[in-house]
């Protein structure tokens, strides 16, 4: 278990993920909180810096998916940047 984060498990990481036909390179942790952690992750062939939360799999909610959702909803027809709301 986590000294900072009691409620979360450090469970092994993986180096390389594949999503939505990106290659990324996970680096870095940059924070967490109850429900997950956020890494630094770097696009192999961009080099496009990214933030990626990944959630234990033994939560009773998938809180992510909802946060996912909220996001979407959110960003929806959004005509400029907005702080603090991460894009989708």
């Amino acid at each position: 278990m986590n000294r900072k984060n009691p409620h979360y498990n450090d469970d092994p990481l993986p180096k390389i993920i594949y999503y939505n036909g990106k290659t990324l390179r996970v680096s870095r942790k940059l924070g967490c909180g109850s429900f997950g952690v956020i890494y630094r992750a770097i696009n192999i062939k961009t080099k496009k810096v990214y933030a990626v939360k990944f959630e234990k799999r033994d939560n009773d909610v998938l809180l992510l998916e909802l946060e996912y959702k909220a996001y979407k909803i959110m960003n929806k027809n959004r005509k400029k940047k907005h702080n603090g709301i991460p894009k989708i």
